[in-house]
């Protein structure tokens, strides 16, 4: 920075022309009061392209004793400051150093945990600079951008379910309307084999959502947007997205002073609902279905295939097939079937999770004997007439298989106990 630069960047509130679509700062405080908010002492070390050492130094003892926001020193920079600047930047033609002494506000009491710490969050906020072939270093340790992306987006298997363009447009208070475009993408985190290995994988409901990226520097994490599609559910702990905005719709995203937090206007909620929420809905019931069925591949039958082949005695049989008969199209591969009387479980997906169901049986002429399930509210007489009645808890996902028989749920719900089977020409009460 030259000397003017340098006086404007130390003031609480600088008045220097900005561009909205490329500057990172608005207000000109964030360099003063976010280094005060550390330390009580900030000296910035500066040099222009080719010229003098420049320095400041804000001292919060000194400005209470002056009753007045003044600099201790600003001008050249002196000796003990030179060889900072030559230590931290050697030789390079151009170059700043903050240094932010007399800390006070840090809540981390160890140094090593803070350095990893601010690391990290260099990372993540800075990762599109990064990857642009920008560097930050914390005492020698430079920031990885990939590590520290919220995105995973270097993971093989990140989904990126969309990558695109929209146009938002507000009016403002001068009654002028105002159209940036925005760019958003959504993904899809790897699935570590549940929700419970996603949680040691650092998937956190908390950390779902939209990273807002001001001018390409991450400004808020994790935002919901006001998104009627969108909440705080565990449905969405594999839901990422990043939306790339420029300071020209600030007043439309209430970003104030800190940046640190986004409340979009009702108008650009609404297009923002318009543009994103049939996607959102569709990767939640993508993300469900993928849910239970993982869920269901994990789950131990063993006990309960046993207890069903204690049963299968029970089950009516199906009448006897000719030699020239051809198998029913609706039994699968011949080669797959289980031989009748043992237990084999199958995992599919039937939605949402519900009570109790029973089976009915139904036996055609030219048919195997199949069983379809179905929620007690639509239980009927079967015919011949019999029951498969589940008792002493619930189910998930599972696909009961014996012999040529089928036992199917129409919703899925967690298995707790066991199965008994019940002939009965009356619908079950399955209270």
């Amino acid at each position: 920075m030259d000397e003017y630069v340098l006086d404007q960047a130390s003031r609480l509130g600088s008045d220097v022309p900005r561009n909205p679509a490329t500057d990172l700062g608005r207000f000109g405080m964030g360099l003063v009061t976010a280094s005060l908010s550390l330390g009580q002492r900030l000296t910035i070390i500066t040099r222009a392209a080719n010229g003098e050492v420049l320095s400041n130094v804000t001292d919060v003892d000194h400005m209470t004793k002056a009753n007045h926001f003044v600099k201790e020193w600003f001008g050249p920079a002196r000796e003990d400051e030179v060889q900072i600047f030559n230590k931290a930047l050697s030789d390079a033609p151009s170059g700043t150093v903050v240094r932010i002494t007399k800390c006070d506000g840090f809540k981390r009491r160890y140094a090593k945990a803070f350095e990893k710490e601010l690391n990290r969050h260099l990372g993540q906020v800075y990762r599109m600079f990064i990857r642009a072939g920008r560097h930050f270093y914390v005492n020698g340790v430079e920031a990885d951008a990939e590590a520290s992306d919220p995105l995973w987006l270097r993971h093989l298997e990140t989904e990126v379910y969309s990558d695109d363009l929209y146009e938002l447009k507000y009016t403002d208070a001068e009654g002028r309307e105002v159209r940036d475009p925005v760019r958003v993408r959504l993904v899809i985190l790897p699935d570590h084999g549940g929700r419970a290995q996603n949680r040691k994988a650092g998937y956190n409901i908390q950390r779902a959502g939209f990273y807002v990226m001001r001018n390409n520097r991450e400004i808020a994490p994790a935002q919901l947007l006001g998104l009627e599609s969108l909440s705080r559910h565990p449905d969405f702990i594999r839901l990422r997205g990043e939306i790339f905005v420029t300071g020209r719709l600030d007043d439309a995203l209430d970003i104030e002073f800190t940046k640190r937090d986004v409340k979009p206007i009702q108008s650009i909620r609404d297009q923002l609902n318009d543009a994103l929420g049939g996607n959102i809905k569709s990767i939640r019931n993508q993300l469900k279905k993928k849910a239970v069925r993982t869920e269901g591949e994990m789950l131990d039958h063993s006990s309960a295939e046993r207890l069903i082949d204690s049963r299968a005695s029970l089950l009516i049989k199906p009448p006897p097939r000719g030699k020239d008969e051809p198998p029913p199209s609706n039994v699968g591969d011949e080669n797959d079937a289980t031989p009748l009387g043992a237990v084999k479980f199958r995992v599919s997906n039937f939605g949402h999770e519900g009570p109790v169901y029973a089976a009915e049986q139904s036996i055609g002429n030219t048919k195997p004997l199949f069983t379809r399930v179905f929620s007690t509210d639509r239980v009927r007489t079967p015919v011949p007439p019999c029951r498969l009645v589940l008792w002493q808890g619930h189910m998930r996902g599972n696909v009961y298989r014996c012999g040529s028989y089928y036992y199917e749920k129409v919703r899925s719900v967690l298995f707790r106990g066991g199965l008994t089977f019940a002939p009965s020409a009356d619908p079950v009460d399955m209270r």
